[in-house]
């Protein structure tokens, strides 16, 4: 999450409100299935456009263990570069992504979402509690945190590791918790940078050279030869650097950096869609076995050219705990046109409300500021 994040708004139709209200759940859509068809893509142009050469990286870093290995490593690389490496964690981790806005009343956001519905005011604190409450494993991770508009060219300026929240089933800010760990000297430079910079360039070198001490290291242990296939050789770098945590907990800034860069993967977008103010909740578990996930399940979506079973995750509370989620309501713009007395309206949402048990809520509706001729 970056810190500076204070309200967050959900734009949704009436039947999806009233889904909200009765099953007490939010729906996270697998990033795959969003509406953007090139959603969470945008993040992988950069990285294919900042990776050199490994040898030119191998020798300008000056890391005595990686020229010692050069020809193994280059050799290991032709089967398995970074960009494979990459593609095999997308392959195997999927994130799941719910979105919000930063602002409560935008008429281009009633335009896109909530024509006819409502904009719920979200209490950012309830929310983090309450999926902190659906993690079941150790593995699993979310962040909430403001999308990064870019254009495709150039990134945008990312978070580092001292804005950016990553939240696990123990921790409410794990990069910085494992801060105190990060002492591993001969990376001290680079360690520091993830804490400083803001540019993603920076954070892809670091990144690609970790890739690379990681078959350094496999090769030199005999964990991988250059025998091995290319599935062999991603399976063993994955494994060595979750097992971080048990193993070298001074190294924890690797397995880290993996955590953060699979989470920009899904925010990083197009400065195209910037006047949405978009706000994401992301979750994925860091898990390479396919192993089945209890929390996935399948709804129907439509799409103008017909539709689809596409995968969620179920960020699902008690009545009490949505009852401390959904703050306010804001009824749209579109709502006046209807022909009903829009005093009586409200009042009949008040009584829905409470009929449900949502008290906070049921004090605080109003209709848009806004108004539309349609």
């Amino acid at each position: 999450m970056n810190k500076n994040i204070e309200n967050l708004y959900h734009y949704t139709n009436v039947e999806g409100f009233k889904s909200i209200i009765e099953n007490h759940y939010f729906r996270l859509s697998e990033s795959s299935f969003l509406n953007d068809p090139d959603d969470c893509k945008l993040f992988n142009d950069f990285l294919v456009k900042n990776i050199d050469c490994p040898k030119k990286l191998i020798v300008s870093s000056g890391v005595k263990k990686l020229i010692d290995y050069e020809n193994e490593i280059l050799e290991i690389y032709k089967k398995c570069s970074f960009e494979d490496y990459v593609k095999y964690l997308e392959k195997h981790i999927k994130l799941y992504v719910m979105s919000f806005s930063s602002v409560a009343d935008d008429l281009t956001m009633w335009n896109y979402y909530g024509k006819g519905g409502f904009s719920l005011e979200i209490s950012k604190d309830q929310l983090i509690q309450v999926m902190k409450n659906t993690l079941k494993e150790n593995d699993e991770y979310f962040t909430i945190s403001n999308v990064i508009y870019s254009e495709k060219d150039k990134c945008a300026p990312i978070p580092n590791f001292n804005n950016f929240h990553l939240f696990s089933k123990k921790s409410n800010d794990l990069l910085k918790e494992n801060e105190k760990n990060r002492k591993e000297k001969a990376n001290k430079e680079d360690i520091k940078n993830l804490f400083e910079e803001n540019d993603l360039e920076t954070f892809i070198y670091i990144y690609y050279k970790g890739y690379l001490l990681s078959l350094e290291y496999l090769l030199e242990s005999k964990e991988i030869s250059i025998e091995d296939d290319q599935e062999t050789i991603c399976k063993a770098v994955f494994k060595n650097t979750k097992d971080f945590e048990i193993k070298n907990r001074n190294m924890l800034w690797k397995r880290d950096l993996s955590l953060f860069m699979i989470l920009l993967s899904s925010l990083i977008k197009s400065n195209s869609y910037e006047s949405e103010n978009e706000i994401r909740i992301v979750y994925f578990k860091y898990d390479n076995e396919n192993k089945e996930n209890e929390n996935i399940d399948y709804y129907i979506k439509h799409t103008p050219f017909g539709n689809l079973l596409s995968p969620y995750i179920s960020l699902k509370g008690s009545n009490e705990e949505f009852n401390d989620i959904i703050e306010k309501s804001i009824i749209s713009p579109a709502t006046k046109n209807l022909p009903i007395n829009i005093n009586m309206y409200k009042n009949t949402l008040k009584e829905y409300l409470l009929s449900k048990k949502y008290y906070k809520s049921s004090k605080s509706i109003s209709y848009s500021k806004h108004n539309i001729r349609w």
